[in-house]
């Protein structure tokens, strides 16, 4: 986002038109397409750096004081206000975030101090960039920087490849060739998403292979096109000056940017065929520049003032939205708040950090010289406080460690997982002669290792078929009501063949009911999106209990076909906070309160009544309860009653230990306690 080189009206303009786009989409969503104001930055720096790195070219004695000059300047410019933004962002985490989410923050800011943002988001959100977990990333933004350093890593190669150390008109031509294919390829890789609509191309490219991560919304091989224009036009700049007649097509371009910003609408499929569009936008503005007096009208001036700040506002914005509405919850106030508070900060950052910075970097004094006293101190102060992210985000995870392991705060506990040579899904199980089969999700998964060894030291034999996914498929094997993620309806015909194959003499059915018949999740955020097979309806809070009815019917009744008992183990509890957290309003308390909680006596984890599951999941218990009673070979066990009290259930028990892992995950000791409840009837 370079912004020295001749500064061209029309590269600020943009810039500020970009920034206020995405700012506008982000603070409350006020305009659909503003999240296409990051691919405007991308053709920008394209043009801009290909301008740049040209006329430094002409200007360095060799190669390496040219590579060297390139990657300072680009490290000056954007370093010093990242690191600024990450650490401010870190401190707020700390004091309104839970221990979970702020250590999400914490490995983002690691991904992002060092421009691998766009990893980072995909390894930690594990969502599509328009999905609502992901904006639960505070910086979540910081993936467009890892894109744009990463093209900044390449580009110097690129360019003297084409145009040689000392680029001659020449030599262009051969570039912009080279240039238009490797965008077009770009491009192409773009659309890989696209396949998945089309039967015959079903190549498995989908969010759910993992695969499409390497060409989706985060991935520099799919925004290089963009990177791409922008060279395309600095390149034509060069071989062909601009035409400055071309007045009317500019405004075109802008009239296309703009149409884009009100009208694009959010989609995993993008970039793609639709980004075209603004890209083309783009493209017209900066080859047939709007006139002078356009670009100075008084009425632009906040545009161009914004474009000059707009790497500051860009870093500022969704870290202000973040933590403001963390801590307001009326929209208006917070949409005024984070324009003001982000501008304030652009401003203050934008005089303080970057222009100092660049100032220094393209004069060398930056550099610690020894004949100037205390020049070496100042050298440490300053990698003292470019590295500050790294140092706060370590010493916070140290202290957090120190605390739980001396036993001051709650150890956390990871959920149990089910063991692949006991789950028949990963692990083929013809022949086997089976008397217990475990089906379920990942609330069966922890339960299962359990179980298995429970019933092993009774001499039952057992196996599991757990369908625990990312998109939180339905523990239960139904054909009427199903998942409308592809792969859990194969997961459930996968357990369909198995119960069908090895006929075991039990089948035991567990998994977190409520949440998936009535879209509620208290594990955190999920997709979770079933329908009626028939009439293909969604299944809604108001139809969840008649569709578990259904399902669970079906279930039962096929078993019952193939022969085999089936034990419906219910009711285990679910809770709000992780056990390891304290409560505030109702919601977990920051990681900072956690760390003052035994000096202040908050207690650890949560209790709920006999009456507030009931509330939630009575009504789901008692389709089980009739389902039971009413069918020969089902049985029911009571999770409340193996792991709670008569009227209110903790996620510890008496002695302190842990009965839960997470918010609705039993722990190890939990899955024992339910394991041997199970038994007992299993065993008979």
């Amino acid at each position: 986002m370079e912004n020295q080189i001749g500064r061209r009206a029309d590269v600020q303009l943009l810039r500020g038109v970009a920034v206020l786009g995405v700012m506008l989409v982000h603070f409350g969503a006020l305009v659909p397409g503003g999240f296409l104001g990051v691919d405007v930055f991308f053709a920008i720096s394209g043009f801009v750096i290909t301008l740049s790195f040209i006329k430094l070219s002409k200007q360095s004695k060799n190669l390496r004081e040219l590579l060297n000059t390139f990657w300072r300047r680009r490290f000056w410019r954007l370093f010093p206000s990242l690191t600024v933004v990450l650490f401010v962002t870190l401190l707020f985490a700390l004091l309104l975030l839970p221990s979970e989410d702020f250590n999400d923050q914490r490995e983002m800011s690691v991904w992002s101090f060092f421009f691998a943002g766009n990893i980072g988001a995909e390894v930690l959100s594990k969502q599509d960039y328009f999905d609502p977990a992901a904006q639960f990333n505070w910086l979540l933004h910081l993936w467009s920087l890892g894109v744009e350093e990463q093209f900044y890593l390449a580009f110097p190669f690129l360019m003297i490849g084409l145009l040689g150390f000392v680029s001659r008109t020449r030599n262009i031509s051969r570039a912009l060739f080279f240039v238009m294919a490797a965008s077009s390829a770009s491009f192409l890789l773009s659309t890989v998403d696209e396949l998945e609509r089309i039967p015959v191309l079903d190549l498995g490219l989908t969010e759910m292979t993992g695969f499409s991560a390497l060409l989706g919304y985060y991935s520099p091989l799919t925004r290089a096109w963009q990177f791409g224009i922008g060279v395309l036009l600095a390149l034509l700049a060069l071989w062909r000056p601009q035409n400055h007649k071309g007045n009317l097509l500019g405004l075109l371009g802008g009239l296309l940017l703009a149409g884009s910003f009100v009208a694009m609408p959010e989609s995993n499929l993008l970039p793609g065929p639709l980004t075209l569009v603004p890209m083309l936008g783009v493209f017209l503005i900066l080859r047939h520049p709007l006139s002078t007096r356009l670009l100075e009208a008084s009425w632009l001036k906040p545009l161009h003032w914004l474009g000059d700040r707009s790497y500051s506002a860009y870093l500022w914005h969704w870290p202000v939205w973040s933590i403001v509405t963390a801590l307001i919850t009326n929209k208006t106030i917070s949409v005024v708040l984070s324009f003001a508070f982000t501008l304030l900060l652009a401003a203050l950052t934008f005089r303080w950090v970057e222009q100092p910075f660049i100032s220094r970097s393209r004069t060398g004094s930056l550099k610690a010289k020894p004949s100037v006293p205390g020049s070496k101190f100042l050298s440490i102060v300053l990698a003292f406080a470019l590295t500050s992210p790294l140092i706060l985000g370590f010493a916070i995870w140290s202290a957090e460690r120190f605390l739980r392991d001396q036993g001051l705060i709650a150890q956390r506990e990871e959920v149990p997982r089910v063991d692949p040579a006991i789950d028949c899904i990963q692990t083929d199980c013809s022949g086997l002669v089976v008397d217990v089969l475990l089906i379920g999700d990942s609330h069966a998964g922890a339960l299962s290792n359990a179980l298995f060894e429970e019933l092993a030291s009774r001499g039952v034999s057992m196996r599991s078929a757990i369908v625990a996914r990312h998109f939180g498929c339905l523990h239960l094997p139904s054909m009427g009501v199903a998942s409308v993620h592809e792969e859990c309806r194969d997961l459930s015909a996968q357990v369909r063949e198995i119960i069908t194959e090895i006929s075991p003499r039990w089948v035991v059915i567990y998994g977190y009911t409520a949440g998936r018949f009535t879209t509620i999740n208290s594990g955190g955020a999920q997709e979770i999106s079933l329908v009626f097979a028939e009439p293909n309806a969604p299944v809604t809070s108001s139809t969840g209990v008649s569709a578990y009815e259904s399902s669970l019917s079906e279930v039962v009744d096929f078993i019952s076909k193939q022969g085999s008992k089936a034990l419906i183990v219910s009711g285990a509890p679910d809770y709000t906070l992780r056990p390891e957290e304290v409560g505030r309003n109702g919601k977990a308390a920051s990681l900072a309160e956690v760390f003052l909680a035994p000096l202040s006596g908050r207690d650890f984890g949560e209790t709920v009544s006999r009456s507030g599951f009931l509330e939630r999941h009575g009504p789901f218990i008692a389709v089980e309860e009739k389902i039971a009673q009413s069918r020969e070979g089902v049985d029911l066990v009571s999770g409340w009653d193996a792991l709670c009290g008569p009227e209110s259930c903790a996620q510890t028990n008496s002695a302190g230990e842990l009965l839960y892992a997470d918010q609705d995950h039993l722990s190890n000791l939990g899955a024992e306690i339910l394991a041997r409840a199970a038994a007992e009837t299993l065993s008979e």
